[in-house]
């Protein structure tokens, strides 16, 4: 949540300035381009982080990225106000928040390195580094235009298949998605990242990337630190669907029990989603929401 990234405030402030200068407010999927230039940076034909660019970078970013060799997703040079992204990176979500991960370095006037260039760990979603992490929340900020996301969300009946659909609206990646749904959520909700593959079968368990907690579900169960690395079927449950969701090509529903901060069990809704490359839990007291979009994912097999 942007209000416990350092200067948040401030970072909000800087969004909302390039959304109003790029006239960006109500215009999905989010006019990345538009922005990029509303910031006086351009995005080159030729990607310098291609293989036959690579070799003619600046002198002052060539240093830098061959320390990441083989690892730079982005670039940003500030001296020639120009963002570079991996051409490799097709899906065009990721591509879009490393765009605005790089405007976001170039928005905070505290960040004057004359380059950054960003890696798989500076754009994780979970980093704590200060700059990649106050860039990360400055691409969320600006990608789901700040409230305006928050508002589209709480129309949607509380599932994946309401996250599928508003990446697509949006023009984010799933992950960035099921982040930003969880976090804007009124009631109680929870979201989990798992890794692909078991790191257990006996009992079966899976490591988790990260946890994201709306603020009722904080105040119900306790924030991230209250969830372990590793996932066990006890008392997470969720997690021997897993593989009935990676088959079946669209969100496993499930029910399981978990103790709030007043020790009483709490029964929860829970979907279980894989995208092919992380498993998403999306988790949620249940309650009633009439009048709200309902989606439902269809099986890829029936696609």
């Amino acid at each position: 949540m942007l209000s416990e990234v350092p200067d948040g405030k401030t970072i909000g402030q800087a969004a909302d300035r390039l959304l109003r200068k790029a006239d960006a407010y109500g215009r999905w999927p989010t006019p990345v381009d538009d922005l990029i230039a509303a910031a006086d940076l351009v995005e080159p034909d030729h990607s310098m982080l291609s293989n036959f660019v690579l070799e003619q970078a600046p002198a002052h970013l060539r240093g830098i990225i061959r320390k990441l060799s083989g690892r730079v997703r982005a670039v940003l040079d500030r001296k020639e106000r120009e963002i570079h992204v991996d051409p490799a990176i097709q899906n065009e979500g990721r591509r879009s928040f490393h765009k605005l991960h790089e405007v976001s370095h170039d928005m905070f006037d505290w960040q004057k390195a004359l380059g950054f260039a960003d890696d798989d760990a500076t754009l994780s979603l979970s980093t704590r580094k200060l700059f990649e992490w106050q860039a990360n929340q400055g691409a969320a900020e600006l990608l789901f235009q700040r409230n305006g996301f928050r508002d589209l969300a709480r129309e949607y009946t509380t599932s994946m298949a309401a996250v599928v659909e508003l990446a697509a609206l949006v023009g984010s990646s799933a992950h960035a998605t099921f982040r930003r749904f969880v976090e804007v959520q009124e009631f109680a909700v929870a979201g989990v990242v798992m890794d692909i593959s078991p790191c257990d079968r006996d009992p079966l368990a899976y490591r988790r990337h990260e946890v994201i907690c709306s603020e009722s579900w904080e105040t119900q169960f306790g924030g991230t630190s209250a969830w372990p690395k590793v996932l066990r079927g006890q008392p997470y449950t969720f997690v021997t669907s897993a593989e009935s969701a990676r088959t079946a090509g669209c969100a496993v529903h499930l029910n399981f029990v978990l103790p709030n901060l007043r020790n009483e069990a709490v029964s929860l809704n829970a979907e279980v989603y894989c995208n092919q490359y992380r498993f998403f839990v999306l988790i949620w007291v249940p309650r009633r929401e009439h009048l709200r979009r309902r989606r439902i994912i269809v099986p890829t097999s029936a696609a």
